[in-house]
């Protein structure tokens, strides 16, 4: 084997992206010469790039270490193009707004609460990196139980070929003229209404003391109106203002 058959010429550019974890000569260089030695040159380790869009700076120094304890000495190789070269994974990313879009579809056909048809991200999920070439993705949503009418959570499974790859969780609450709406609802439900000529308490509330006495009202009334009650005991008519509870209370 003469002597140019035996060396190899190594092409570095300035920059590469990869598809795979395992960072390999040939993956980011091209190698000219002897083919068995191009080729076990090729299969070299030079190290991995466990996080998607990380980049790695591969020295030609670093190259000839590794050729060297592979037992491919540095007279055999010489190099052309860059002095180094920057790695990156491929990375594929799916936003987070991607899965908000993909929730709020779901909720149209499958509403926790009939009467919610539109509803607001309470946080946006975060966005999920994939390394690898690009894939068909699938997305599984499926509803979570919140125990909260006016809330709902979406869970988003991300498939390809078959296998979870990974899951984000959309949380959601209805728009705020609904959130409205229930307040309002729920206000009126707990307002007292008062009609005339109804028996009532009249409660009077002290520190350490509590006095209550029977009364009849003299006109209609709601939750913190005024109006005049006859006190049954002493049949004087006072004002009294109407609690949440029904019972009056005097004004003093």
């Amino acid at each position: 084997m003469n002597n140019e058959q035996s060396t190899l010429a190594i092409y570095l550019p300035r920059e590469i992206t990869i598809t795979e974890n395992d960072l390999r000569l040939g993956q980011v260089a091209i190698i000219r010469g002897d083919e068995p030695l191009a080729a076990k040159a090729s299969g070299i380790l030079l190290g991995r790039i466990p996080v998607p869009g990380q980049k790695i700076i591969v020295e030609r120094a670093t190259i000839l270490s590794r050729l060297a304890c592979n037992d491919i000495p540095a007279q055999k190789v010489t190099f052309t193009g860059a002095q180094a070269t920057a790695v990156t994974l491929q990375q594929q990313v799916i936003k987070g707004e991607r899965f908000v879009e993909l929730a709020k579809s779901f909720l149209k056909d499958n509403r926790p609460n009939s009467s919610i048809s539109q509803w607001d991200v309470v946080r946006m999920p975060a966005d999920l990196i994939l390394a690898g070439p690009g894939k068909d993705f699938k997305f599984s949503p499926q509803l979570i139980e919140t125990g909260q009418t006016s809330q709902a959570k979406v869970r988003v499974t991300v498939l390809a070929d078959g296998k979870e790859l990974a899951v984000r969780e959309v949380a959601l609450r209805a728009k705020s003229n609904y959130r409205r709406a229930v307040t309002l609802t729920q206000s009126a439900k707990t307002a007292a209404r008062i009609g005339r000529n109804e028996s009532v308490v009249i409660r009077v509330e002290m520190p350490g003391l509590v006095v209550t006495a029977m009364g009849k009202t003299m006109q209609d009334g709601h939750t913190g109106e005024h109006i005049k009650v006859r006190n049954l005991d002493s049949q004087r008519i006072i004002l009294c203002r109407v609690n949440e509870d029904g019972t009056v209370e005097p004004i003093l």
